[in-house]
């Protein structure tokens, strides 16, 4: 549509543009609307939003008028063709939807206008279950589709979508915001459950599959079906009957993520030769005699049977690896192997995760990618489906234990370092957790809190009981970056909340030769001998 000039007692209206750039919202329409009058905002009712948006109506045409945006007339005009061009590439608003400005008494206003459609949070109160789920469905499949395409996401609220006469879902909103990995998401599905008793049982478990292959569709990593169980499990709830809502969810999701993980399948036989890993945290706790404390192995074998030895000779049978088994080394199946026979509890790192699913997006270098094909193109389906069965993270007392860092929802993808490392403390005092166990970094040592002092301790040989709290990194067993080679780890007593740092020599010219004649980076082996 092009633009157009009118004159009216109401100001001038110039038309910018529709979403679909055909077809749009005409003047008059426009111009009838404001003629109406602003409507009250009130929330839960028809109409909702911000003060500052004005809003109009007739029986067929909605028009915002946004009097918060306040620019010149030229940067005004930049402002509403750059935030038209957004809402093109989203593709998620009504295609009529029209961006004008209007003048008047001087001033010029930015407003958009489009059909009257029937907002979400208001055709749910007369629907049953299923049509419930239908129109759910079609809220993640849109919000979805924006935040893989766009990295974006759209504002949660029901109120923000609405149905035209046909049953087809838009975006009502004008803004967006940055994709926070499901968790506003998750927000909003716990209010559904506070809000719609309706939301029995049978309807709960449809609508977890529902989501789930939403995810599968628009993200295809299993993964995040964990991510935002996990998420649900930290939801507050009123009752008993919106706990059993979100359970009944968390289940769907569950079954979801094992059926797309292959666990459990009757076609893959070999699972059932690797023993999954302890998932008892409290067995850790149990006398209060020290356990070990593992972390990115990444398929260095040499280094691994150095450090297993050393916990036999200490008398050390538990303790936890800090997930990345694999990636950067040769050995990723009798690392795997061994680890599966050892006993010690192994959660889940992003390489672990990467070569399970196949999935390696963000955050992986080159050389990192070229380490996770190489493994998955030679690791047998029973290993890979050990990988994929490790649990994200343990629990125990006061005590967390996870790959990446404590506020990382996704469990494996946040760093503690120093830019990092006071946020990550808050977290722990806000979760009432004394100590956080994390990989991920390869950089062994303490981050602390005590009272309002916070810093980083190095020594190897450290008392952590006068802390609040603290974060601690033991290194890598296979490839370590805090300056020295060798194969590291940590002894952990939580009895007297000491903690001692380890690095053993080994022998690393079996792993050169290996990782020689498998052709890998050489970058990665340099990194070896380097220990940076």
């Amino acid at each position: 549509m092009g633009r157009g000039m009118d004159k009216h007692a109401l100001g001038m209206i110039e038309i910018i543009g529709a979403v679909d750039g055909r077809k749009g919202i005409a003047v008059e329409d426009i111009r009838a609307a404001l003629s109406a009058g602003p409507l009250d905002l009130v929330h839960g009712e028809r109409f909702t939003g911000r003060p500052v948006t004005r809003i109009f109506a007739t029986a067929s045409t909605v028009v915002k008028l946004r009097t918060e945006v306040k620019f010149s007339p030229r940067d005004m005009r930049r402002w509403v063709d750059r935030t038209l061009t957004r809402e093109r590439e989203l593709d998620a608003h009504h295609p009529c939807k029209t961006w004008f400005l209007l003048e008047t008494d001087g001033v010029l206003v930015a407003g958009n206008a489009a059909p009257r459609l029937e907002p979400l949070h208001r055709a749910l109160e007369h629907l049953d279950g299923q049509r419930v789920i239908g129109h759910l469905d079609a809220v993640w499949d849109l919000y979805l589709r924006v935040a893989e395409r766009t990295a974006l996401r759209l504002d949660e609220g029901l109120s923000n979508f609405g149905l035209d006469g046909d049953g087809r879902l838009y975006y009502l909103d004008d803004d967006t915001y940055r994709w926070d990995r499901f968790i506003s998401l998750t927000q909003l599905i716990g209010v559904l459950f506070s809000q719609h008793p309706r939301l029995m049982d049978p309807v709960i478990d449809d609508l977890g599959k529902a989501l789930a292959a939403r995810v599968m569709t628009h993200f295809g990593d299993e993964h995040w079906l964990r991510v935002i169980a996990e998420e649900m499990r930290g939801l507050f709830f009123a009752n008993s009957a919106q706990r059993r809502r979100a359970e009944a969810f968390v289940g769907a999701l569950d079954q979801a993520y094992r059926e797309a993980a292959g666990i459990g399948q009757a076609h893959d036989p070999g699972v059932d030769r690797l023993p999954p890993p302890p998932a008892d945290a409290a067995s850790l706790d149990g006398d209060g005699e020290p356990w070990a404390v593992l972390a990115d192995v990444h398929s260095n074998l040499p280094a691994l049977e150095r450090v297993l030895d050393e916990l036999k000779r200490l008398g050390l049978r538990r303790g936890v690896v800090l997930g990345d088994i694999v990636g950067y080394g040769p050995h990723p199946e009798a690392c795997i192997e061994q680890l599966a026979a050892s006993g010690l509890h192994v959660v889940m790192g992003n390489h672990d995760h990467a070569v399970a699913s196949g999935v390696t997006g963000r955050g992986f270098s080159a050389n990192a990618r070229w380490a996770i094909d190489w493994t998955r193109r030679r690791l047998p389906e029973r290993h890979r489906a050990w990988l994929a069965r490790l649990p994200l993270y343990l629990r125990g007392d006061r005590w967390l234990a996870v790959h990446g860092a404590p506020r990382d929802k996704s469990f494996f993808n946040g760093y503690v370092y120093r830019q990092t490392y006071e946020e990550n403390l808050a977290v722990l005092a806000e979760r009432q957790l004394s100590a956080c166990f994390h990989g991920h970094t390869h950089m062994r040592g303490v981050y602390y809190a005590r009272g309002n002092v916070r810093g980083q301790a190095e020594a190897h040989k450290l008392d952590l009981s006068r802390y609040d709290g603290v974060l601690v990194c033991p290194g890598s067993v296979g490839q370590p970056r805090s300056g020295a080679p060798g194969a590291e780890f940590a002894v952990w007593a939580p009895k007297t909340r000491r903690l001692e740092l380890m690095r053993l020599d080994y022998d690393p010219d079996p792993v050169l030769r290996d990782m020689e004649a498998g052709g890998f980076p050489g970058a990665l082996s340099e990194r070896l001998l380097r220990g940076r």
